[in-house]
């Protein structure tokens, strides 16, 4: 599944979409690591 394009078309820039990307790796499992969480934790803040 790539939502890269739908990213560019919302506006967000890179840096965004990469939170946005791990973010959404996290809520489905994709990543169980402290960075990750750090990075979800960031994108809440921003």
């Amino acid at each position: 599944m790539n939502d890269q394009g739908k990213n560019e078309e919302s506006g967000l820039s890179p840096e965004m979409s990469a939170l946005l990307d791990d973010a959404v790796r996290l809520l489905v499992g994709d990543a169980e690591d402290p960075e990750g969480l750090e990075l979800l934790a960031a994108y809440a803040k921003a």
